[in-house]
């Protein structure tokens, strides 16, 4: 609500499962993700989910990260590990230590989308779900992060799919 500045009042807040939304069907003309996909124990229910409550020609865009993928290959753990080198060469801040990295880590490893690749996962579920028009950009976080952000997540690069509703 912060974030909404002047328009927090206009806004109607809800807060629900977006594997199991509440909305009925053809509601929107556009849903947005950032960073949830990635935790959540049925993916695929809440791409359906989207799907159901877009407007027919209704966009979906879904911004995430293999955030997580360091935990089960070798040469992703070594990148990982190079970020917070080269974070701390730089004398920035790490944006991992204001994070329980063991709690994070467990929480990952029971994650069905934590080992995947990503995005290519996604826009074959997209696709399969009935979205049209499906297209990713994979390394999004050289448009939207900072210098800093860029830095604590190269190894982790921020994509985003789009897609339309048939």
């Amino acid at each position: 609500k912060k974030n909404a500045g002047t328009y927090a009042d206009k806004i109607c807040w809800k807060r629900m499962d977006a594997q199991n939304l509440e909305f009925a069907s053809e509601q929107f003309d556009v849903v947005v993700s950032r960073n949830l996909t990635w935790n959540l124990e049925d993916p695929k229910r809440a791409y359906a989910e989207w799907y159901r409550v877009l407007k027919h020609g209704g966009l979906m865009l879904n911004f995430d990260a293999n955030w997580y993928g360091h935990l089960f290959e070798e040469g992703l753990r070594k990148a990982y590990e190079e970020d917070r080198r080269a974070v701390e060469a730089m004398e920035m801040e790490d944006h991992y230590t204001c994070t329980n990295i063991d709690w994070m880590e467990e929480i990952a490893r029971k994650m069905p989308l934590s080992p995947i690749n990503r995005p290519r996962w996604d826009c074959e579920v997209l696709k399969e779900t009935g979205f049209a028009k499906v297209e990713a950009e994979e390394n999004m976080g050289k448009r939207v992060w900072s210098l800093t952000e860029q830095m604590n997540y190269h190894s982790t690069p921020m994509f985003c799919v789009a897609a339309r509703r048939a």
